[in-house]
């Protein structure tokens, strides 16, 4: 099972086998809810994997954040819209912050020429700008 830290500083060309571990990360299928609950917030677990007696998995444990429950399958689909909500809003604070670095603000773009000795156009090929 592989858990979040154990990626960190981890080769990213080794094998998950080598990056994660069991130990302390798995449980069988005939222990009381409610105490591999209350020893997974002492611990601050938040997953431990469900495995028979021939290491197969059954299902994953997720305790939630509070740690006054297990999550449920509506509760992972609600967090993963707000991922999905949240990398939406990127997304688009992003592309808007883009185009406002493309296109100067109106104080800050240069005044056309007046006629008036101001500064002439540039002509292609002449660099940027005025």
């Amino acid at each position: 099972m592989v858990e979040r830290a154990d990626l960190e500083g981890a080769d990213p060309e080794a094998p998950v086998s080598t990056v994660g571990a069991l130990d302390g990360r798995v449980i069988g299928p005939g222990g009381d809810a409610e105490d591999v609950r209350l020893a997974m917030a002492a611990r601050r677990q938040r997953r431990l994997a469900v495995v028979d007696h021939d290491g197969t998995l059954l299902g994953l444990l997720c305790l939630k954040r509070s740690g006054r429950g297990f999550c449920s399958a509506e509760d992972v689909a609600a967090r993963e819209a707000e991922r999905a909500a949240r990398r939406g809003e990127h997304r688009a604070q992003d592309a808007a912050e883009g185009a406002a670095e493309a296109t100067p603000s109106a104080s800050a773009a240069p005044h056309p020429p007046s006629g008036r000795g101001g500064p002439t156009p540039a002509r292609a090929g002449d660099g940027p700008g005025w």
